[in-house]
């Protein structure tokens, strides 16, 4: 589950077509953060069923917000350790 539309259109609709096209999109551009998408590709490689479900962000799912809570957290760690 995820409330980005970028990650799920890349991986349920993007994906075949950009590792097809040598990782370029549609326009003939390199796609960004190439290195992002090929681990996760592997990583939903490794398991026999993953579905990809989009849903609108910050509607009160209560795991849509939990993700969101860590996901913030994560990255306030992240830049304390950088500093």
């Amino acid at each position: 589950m995820t409330d980005s539309r970028y990650l799920h259109n890349g991986m349920t609709s993007w994906m075949a077509g950009w590792k097809r096209n040598g990782w370029k999109t549609a326009s003939g551009d390199p796609v960004k953060n190439k290195e992002i998408w090929v681990q996760l590709d592997a990583a939903a490689s490794h398991h026999e069923h993953v579905r990809w479900h989009w849903v609108k962000g910050h509607i009160g799912h209560a795991l849509n917000e939990r993700a969101d809570l860590l996901a913030v957290a994560a990255t306030h760690n992240a830049a304390r350790s950088v500093r």
